[in-house]
């Protein structure tokens, strides 16, 4: 925003620049132009101070509440295709925050002869986590 402001406020100063080169002289009309100059000034500076700080906006990002992408994986759940995260890769993955995982996403698939604990994403997500 300030950017955009700055070429064309600085084009304006340069092209009243001469017109204001004129020889002093001592009028009663003088003070009411410097204080509406300094008004002006503040006015401008106010706007621009709003602008700057209106438009930041702070967006917190839980960092514990995403999931490593190389835990992402399919698998049949009641012979129906289910992306999971499997806990397994996640305690390998060093993944601190598996006891925040929501119980409700939680389930229980056979795969490589194994009963394998994994956590449903679409329910994962859902619950606000991220991968």
């Amino acid at each position: 925003m300030l950017k955009t402001l700055t070429a064309p406020l600085l084009a304006l100063v340069l092209a009243v620049t001469p017109m204001a080169a004129t020889p002093a002289q001592a009028n009663s009309n003088d003070l009411g132009k410097v204080i509406a100059g300094a008004t002006l000034l503040f006015i401008i500076g106010s706007a621009l101070s709003n602008a700057q700080t209106s438009n930041t906006t702070q967006v917190q990002v839980v960092r514990w509440k995403v999931l490593p992408r190389d835990c992402r994986d399919y698998v049949s759940y009641r012979n129906n295709p289910l992306e999971v995260v499997g806990l397994h890769c996640l305690n390998r993955a060093n993944f601190s925050y598996t006891n925040r995982l929501p119980n409700s996403c939680q389930r229980t698939v056979r795969a490589f002869g194994r009963n394998r604990t994994v956590f449903s994403l679409p329910c994962l997500r859902q619950n606000g986590w991220t991968i």
